[in-house]
């Protein structure tokens, strides 16, 4: 064996073994630990993880149930569905947040939709024409945005968008409007 590789190798062998207590020390001095219970977490800093909540669903309209009926399917059904509230509880300052999510949902149905702004609410349209593999609810495209998944060694994912979000009112969904985390993307403070 070369003098390196044996030095390199003797190295690792008596380098100090990091228990997982002490690594837990570690991972709480300078950054925050992955969240354990089930649920999404948005990243406000390196220190810590703020949960979301899921949004509630004021009000819901279905258009065109008849006509989708009567052709087996083959012609739209569209929903309408309303949050209460012009903004959501968490306002993020951030364009490209990081979420966390554990035991709700799947990295590949994952997906961030942008709401329509009303005057005190917010609001999501869908169509089954729009309904694929990768937006099993029917968003409008040019209201989704996809994220980029890692997943975590322990359980879980993050979750953020691969590009920038606008100001302006989401909704982090897994695959339907039903299970969904609302917030709001504010503008840059000055």
């Amino acid at each position: 064996m070369q003098p390196a590789i044996v030095s390199l190798l003797l190295n690792l062998l008596l380098a100090p073994v990091t228990t997982a207590s002490q690594q837990q020390s570690k991972t709480s001095a300078g950054v925050a630990a992955l969240p354990q219970a089930d649920g999404v977490y948005y990243r406000q800093s390196a220190a810590k993880w703020i949960q979301l909540t899921q949004a509630r669903v004021a009000d819901s309209k279905i258009r065109g149930m008849e006509t989708y009926l009567q052709t087996d399917g083959l012609t739209g059904l569209n929903m309408n569905f309303v949050y209460p509230g012009a903004h959501a509880a968490i306002q993020i300052f951030e364009k490209r947040p990081t979420f966390f999510v554990r035991g709700i949902g799947t990295g590949a149905e994952a997906l961030i939709v942008q709401l329509t702004c009303k005057k005190d609410s917010r609001a999501v349209s869908t169509t089954s024409l729009n309904a694929a593999r990768e937006n099993n609810a029917g968003f409008d495209k040019k209201d989704i945005y996809r994220v980029v998944v890692v997943l975590s060694l322990d359980g879980g994912f993050s979750a953020t968008p691969e590009e920038n979000l606008k100001p302006g009112e989401y909704l982090l969904t897994f695959g339907s409007e039903n299970t969904g985390y609302d917030f709001g993307i504010s503008p840059a403070k000055r």
